[in-house]
């Protein structure tokens, strides 16, 4: 099992996607990073290894959560991917299978359900599920339509509507504008105009900047009880700065209850990615699936999660009408989630 962040295991991840042939671009390292932020749902994640003398050589990336009072266990990546399976290098897919099942059996006091609805008929994972000793209820596979596209995309965009055609070249040139995609003219062996091949940027890798350096060297200096206060009461100052960035202009109507709106936009704008569920007499359940210290966890974590609070009171007592922290669990369910009960003043 890892049980680390899931960003841990991703070079490990990319390795064994392109040593297995089998692999559908909804295994990949790639589709995992993009589908987490949005499609996790406040689950930890649950993968599975399968090493040999260290070497990762069998993956099942997984999802625990919770459905009403059960622990259930979900496809990582799944919806909106189409299919999952095991990866695994192809010498060792059916003792890969094997294992997985093995260790699932092994930790079925950490689970009541595993819901597996992408797996391949006639797949090494299916014949290890089936072999694998769980009680099983199978249902009808769902057939997923398929597009044929063209090779290239300009023949694509040729046999768009002229409106459509339009509209997406626009789109693209303010991508382009923007520094988000880069595009380069092709010549073919044939006669024509040439091809327009468009990129996505590596926006991190082009600008080239890391503060992690930098966030080390100041945490490193805030060693002292004192120090620590100050820094907190610093991020609450940080907090409530944010939430009034964001709050309505003079005059503008505003709710009866708390501008949740507000609170929401201040949260994500400082990188918590956060979900919200009201609560009975105006108290808010609030998931952060995301945070912005999560790389400085590892050295410095109780002094993260000091200012991670800090900063959430602060955004709390700067809502209008002001809130407080009612209940606060950092880390929760061996992640980089927190979650957090806001409650009237």
């Amino acid at each position: 099992m890892h049980r680390g962040p899931l960003a841990e295991l991703l070079p490990e991840w990319e390795r064994l996607f392109a040593a297995d042939d089998e692999a559908t671009p909804f295994s990949s390292a790639e589709w995992a990073r993009a589908w987490w932020p949005h499609w996790a749902g406040g689950g930890g994640a649950f993968l599975v290894t399968v090493r040999d003398a260290g070497r990762l050589v069998g993956l099942a990336p997984l999802v625990l959560g919770r459905r009403g009072p059960f622990r259930v266990l979900a496809e990582l990546g799944r919806p909106p991917g189409n299919y999952w399976d095991v990866l695994a290098e192809p010498a060792a897919r059916s003792q890969a299978g094997a294992e997985v099942m093995r260790a699932l059996s092994a930790r079925r006091s950490e689970w009541h359900a595993l819901l597996l609805g992408g797996v391949r008929d006639g797949s090494a994972t299916e014949r290890a599920v089936l072999s694998g000793g769980l009680r099983l209820r199978r249902r009808r596979p769902t057939p997923y339509p398929g597009i044929e596209l063209p090779e290239t995309f300009d023949e694509y965009l040729a046999a768009l509507p002229r409106k459509r055609r339009k509209d997406l070249r626009r789109h693209l040139r303010r991508l382009e504008e923007a520094g988000l995609v880069s595009s380069e003219a092709r010549r073919g062996t044939s006669v024509g105009r040439p091809q327009t091949v468009y990129s996505a940027v590596d926006r991190e890798a082009r600008e080239g900047r890391d503060y992690r350096l930098f966030a080390d060297m100041i945490a490193g200096q805030i060693t002292g009880a004192r120090q620590r206060a100050r820094s907190v009461e610093t991020a609450r100052e940080w907090g409530a700065y944010l939430v009034g960035r964001s709050a309505p202009p003079p005059g503008a109507r505003s709710s009866s209850g708390p501008n949740l709106a507000v609170l929401q936009a201040a949260l994500a704008e400082a990188g918590f990615d956060p979900r919200f569920r009201r609560r009975g007499r105006g108290r808010v359940d609030i998931t952060l699936r995301d945070c912005p210290f999560r790389e400085l966890l590892d050295d410095h974590r109780e002094l993260v999660c000091a200012l991670h609070r800090g900063l959430l009171e602060g955004m709390l007592q700067g809502s209008r009408p002001p809130m407080r922290l009612g209940a606060f669990e950092p880390l929760a369910e061996r992640s980089a989630v927190c979650r957090l009960t806001a409650v009237p003043e």
